[in-house]
């Protein structure tokens, strides 16, 4: 089976670092991994611990607008940690 068509967990979005610098050529390696994630339909899970508004600024609108069609979003409230 083809690598970009199976299923993937990301884990900490936003925690990456935003742009690599790839012997002089800056990418965005999660921004392009979304993009063709998003239009191959290809199925896609993430999570994270930012808030709507962080992550629109460290990806950009068009990149939060896919995020939002793409993925069922879960807010989990509460004072207690669950990294046990």
């Amino acid at each position: 089976m083809d690598l970009a068509k199976r299923n993937l967990l990301i884990d900490d979005i936003g925690k990456e670092s935003k742009d690599i610098n790839d012997y002089g050529t800056i990418k965005n390696p999660l921004i392009d991994l979304i993009s063709e994630r998003y239009d191959n339909i290809t199925w896609t899970f993430g999570t994270c611990n930012y808030s709507k508004e962080s992550l629109i600024e460290f990806y950009g609108e068009t990149i939060f607008d896919r995020f939002v069609e793409m993925f069922n979003i879960l807010k989990l409230e509460g004072d207690q940690s669950r990294r046990k």
